[in-house]
């Protein structure tokens, strides 16, 4: 686990890397930058220095340096080892491994910003109105397609297959309560074809996929009580709907609504939910 702080306003950031499955264990510490750049990867951490970018190893507290510097990347995007982000004023994007040697660098014409999906490196162009899937091991890019309005590509926790999912804000809904949809469209991640279009209430969140169905929360005005929204993945057929005692998220695969009093309760269905934690009573 890496930690930082920074001491005082503009001030050098200092960080910890610590043993996860022993927090009171410090591996090892040290100074970052004023502008506190770390990554923390699979196996090391990453940590931008005055002196140039170190890579940690967790287990050890060993140090070396990293192949680039990690404070003059922006806009990263990590996949399977993969460290990409914008090439600069040259275009286009630029691969490194774990060791910041870079793999690949694509077209230079691909602008906009980019996310991670299972299929591809999804990148939005908002100013040619397109999306581009690039190839994770090559760059090339396998389908272009409209972007149909679409403020957000990208791949959602715990889904099984190359989905991506392009959301977008439309017209106004017929449900008097809702003055606005979200359209979630399940776009092939091989041709980027759209598979299906669910319909959700306008604010919501795409928040996570399972084998067969989608799920979306949506959240007051306040940003306090929210709601599941459970959608078909193949139809985009709306399934079911949850209010939540207050918050509602996703703890290790499982629903966990948390009510006002702190007590947590395991979604087991629609209408059934069961008490799996609750606050200690300290006592008086």
């Amino acid at each position: 686990m890496v930690t930082g702080r920074q001491p005082a306003a503009g001030g050098r950031y200092r960080y910890e890397v610590r043993d996860a499955g022993d927090l009171g264990r410090l591996v090892w510490q040290g100074v970052g930058t004023s502008t506190g750049v770390v990554l923390a990867l699979e196996d090391r951490a990453l940590v931008a220095t005055p002196a140039g970018t170190v890579q940690v190893d967790p287990a050890t507290g060993a140090e070396r340096p990293w192949g680039t510097r990690l404070d003059r990347l922006v806009g990263v995007v990590q996949h399977d080892g993969l460290i990409v982000s914008p090439s600069g004023s040259a275009g286009g994007f630029t691969a490194r491994d774990e060791e910041g040697r870079v793999r690949w660098t694509s077209d230079a014409d691909l602008g906009g910003a980019s996310t991670a999906t299972r299929s591809c490196l999804v990148v939005t162009d908002v100013a040619a109105e397109q999306v581009s899937c690039l190839d994770w091991s090559t760059s090339e890019t396998r389908w272009t397609r409209a972007r149909d309005g679409a403020t957000s590509v990208d791949g959602l926790v715990g889904q099984t297959d190359d989905a991506v999912f392009a959301a977008s804000t439309t017209g106004a809904s017929t449900d008097a309560t809702e003055s606005r949809v979200l359209s979630l469209r399940t776009l092939d991640g091989a041709t980027g074809t759209t598979r299906a279009v669910a319909e959700l209430p306008g604010g919501a969140v795409p928040a996570a996929a399972g084998r067969t169905v989608g799920y979306a929360l949506a959240y007051g005005s306040s940003g306090g009580r929210s709601t599941v929204v459970a959608f078909d993945l193949a139809s985009g057929e709306r399934l079911w709907v949850y209010p939540g005692r207050m918050q509602v998220a996703f703890w290790g695969g499982r629903l966990i609504d948390v009510d006002v009093d702190g007590v947590a309760h395991e979604l087991v269905d629609a209408d059934r939910p069961r008490v799996v934690g609750q606050p200690l009573d300290d006592g008086p």
